[in-house]
């Protein structure tokens, strides 16, 4: 068997039957679909279970809840095909990603099938392409491979790779639970620094759904500012593996560094946060005494409103101002929802890194 397509689902009896709908219709059939209920309190497993009944392609299981990283570890586990593809349940695939991998790996063997991604905004109906104008493959110095796929905006994501299973299991591989949102990039940061081979597609038929800015799945993160400590050493010691050079090692960890930084700030305002003044006061003294941090802020390379904003405070080091100017920020995102909906799908989600 060729291919392994690993679901998690949990509480998404609303998505997940055009989820595994768009995985059924796959023109490429050498596949077997795993379909983890991670213990839904609603009526997603018999959805799944009403998919087994009619298709012997899909096996569902049933576990106790232990969250995203935990169902995938047990998926990897039980999976049978050379090749690993995932998806989250509330998102969808092109009927050709399976075979425009299988193409590739017709040609030649390759550790890693990377592709791009359509983010689908739903409450505008507008999407945005992440994606390569190019396919390449990357057998030699595949740093150059994860030099792309950070550039484009394609790394972090589990749900846009066709994965060796072989690779996974010499070195060993897996999720690592708690580590939310980033369970993602450092599974991809372990699994890259093992590859011979990455191959690069100039398609893009994962769909992400963007459901708004106050989704379910967007919570608040305690001690967030924290754990991008982590994250930045997690891609240092892949550059490092891979024998990236120097100065675009840099280049990637300022842009990564500055990413982070922001998403440490929104973690702040978010409607169910409820942070406490001198709490985030606490966190951007946080971020403005890391050098690491800092730096990136200051150098990195792609231009976004709110980076500019956050730099042009940084640079008084004055983390009361920071909060000042970023309170009435969110407070005009969540008040002025709809213009804030256009900003975001033209200024924050544009192709960039």
């Amino acid at each position: 068997m060729l291919f392994s397509i690993i679901v998690p689902v949990y509480n998404t009896e609303r998505y997940v039957e055009k989820c595994v709908d768009s995985i059924l219709k796959q023109k490429c059939e050498d596949f077997e679909l795993l379909l983890i209920d991670d213990g839904s309190t609603d009526g997603s497993l018999s959805i799944l279970q009403q998919f087994e009944k009619i298709d012997r392609r899909v096996r569902v299981f049933h576990k106790r809840n232990g969250g995203l990283a935990d169902t995938r570890n047990y998926g990897i586990h039980q999976a049978k095909g050379e090749y690993l593809v995932f998806l989250d349940s509330d998102d969808w695939f092109d009927s050709t990603l399976l075979s425009d991998y299988q193409i590739v790996l017709m040609e030649k063997k390759a550790d890693v099938i990377v592709q791009g991604i359509i983010v689908e905004f739903t409450e505008t109906s507008t999407t945005s392409r992440i994606r390569t104008d190019y396919a390449e493959r990357f057998d030699t110095q595949v740093w150059k491979g994860i030099y792309a796929l950070e550039q484009s905006g394609m790394f972090n994501s589990s749900c846009n790779k066709c994965y060796s299973k072989q690779v996974i299991q010499t070195y060993g591989i897996s999720y690592v639970v708690g580590k939310e949102p980033a369970e993602d990039l450092l599974f991809n940061c372990d699994f890259f620094a093992g590859v011979n081979s990455i191959f690069i597609l100039d398609k893009e038929n994962y769909h992400y759904e963007k459901r708004g800015i106050e989704s379910l799945t967007v919570k608040h993160i305690e001690g967030y500012e924290k754990r991008i400590l982590e994250y930045y050493e997690a891609r240092k010691e892949l550059y490092d593996a891979v024998s990236m050079p120097e100065e675009q090692a840099q280049s990637l960890l300022n842009n990564t560094m500055s990413t982070y930084a922001l998403s440490a700030v929104s973690n702040l305002y978010r409607k169910n946060a409820h942070v406490l003044w001198s709490d985030r006061l606490n966190v951007f003294q946080f971020l403005i005494s890391h050098e690491c941090i800092f730096t990136g802020i200051m150098n990195a390379e792609y231009s976004d409103v709110y980076l500019v904003i956050l730099r042009k405070l940084f640079k008084t080091k004055s983390a009361f101002l920071c909060n000042v100017c970023f309170s009435v920020l969110y407070w005009m995102r969540y008040s002025l929802k709809g213009t804030y909906n256009i900003f975001r799908d033209f200024a924050l989600y544009r192709k960039r890194r």
